[in-house]
């Protein structure tokens, strides 16, 4: 009954045929994103997952291609909450002592943080430079990443580094500060504390250099305490 309900859903968001918008289209979400959490089957989790990008993935393309001027404030909505809902998710507070790696606790938090990387990582350019989408990205992003960004659980520190490094090559002229304040708050911290563990450190300057060479180098400047930081040949302070 899984396989028909995700195919049923992923056929009515992603026609062009159906409006499947706002809470519709959010339920849509929720409810994949759901079964994935509660399902112990690794079929059914892999075909949640599956669905949730197919479906965020033709959201966030209808910013890009196609769309008619007429149509784009709804699309512009649609793509803003399906963004803050897992800006959200990924930000709930984990429970105290941790939770095993299976719990529903952290396997949300962790597929919230995969997804959004995802829609950072393949974002256009209409999204790329939309006030709305870089305004959502200071106001809950970056303020998911400053919370994740400093957690116990490397999975969780992992993804928060891949989110930052993405947001550092697509975004850097628009969040500057922003970029300065997880660079000196977490960065920093994590490699000169002394009680981080050493897995924790190895992320950090692991997350520096992506395949492909593309170098992000980061250097403390004794002027002012500021700071400046490198992706590729250029560099900014």
């Amino acid at each position: 009954p899984y396989t028909t309900l995700f195919r049923s859903v992923l056929t009515a968001v992603t026609s062009a045929t159906f409006a499947v918008h706002d809470t519709t289209l959010l339920l849509a979400v929720k409810t994949c994103f759901y079964i994935y959490l509660v399902s112990k089957s690794g079929v059914i989790q892999t075909t949640a997952n599956a669905t949730l990008t197919q479906m965020l993935s033709v959201v966030f393309q209808r910013l890009e291609v196609g769309t008619p001027a007429s149509s784009m404030p709804v699309v512009q909505r649609d793509a803003f909450l399906v963004f803050r809902s897992l800006c959200k998710l990924s930000m709930k507070p984990l429970p105290d002592p941790f939770p095993a790696e299976d719990s529903i606790e952290l396997r949300s938090k962790l597929l919230s943080l995969q997804l959004l990387f995802s829609i950072i990582q393949t974002s256009g350019p209409n999204f790329r430079s939309g006030e709305k989408f870089i305004w959502a990205i200071r106001q809950y992003l970056c303020l998911s990443l400053l919370k994740n960004g400093v957690s116990p659980i490397a999975s969780v520190l992992q993804l928060s580094l891949d989110i930052f490094i993405a947001l550092l090559v697509f975004f850097k002229d628009h969040l500057k500060s922003e970029i300065g304040v997880f660079f000196s708050n977490i960065l920093l911290r994590i490699l000169e504390s002394e009680n981080t563990p050493h897995e924790h450190k190895v992320l950090v300057l692991e997350s520096h250099i992506k395949p492909g060479g593309s170098a992000h180098t980061f250097s403390r400047m004794h002027n002012g305490g500021k700071y400046s930081f490198e992706v590729g040949d250029r560099k900014s302070v």
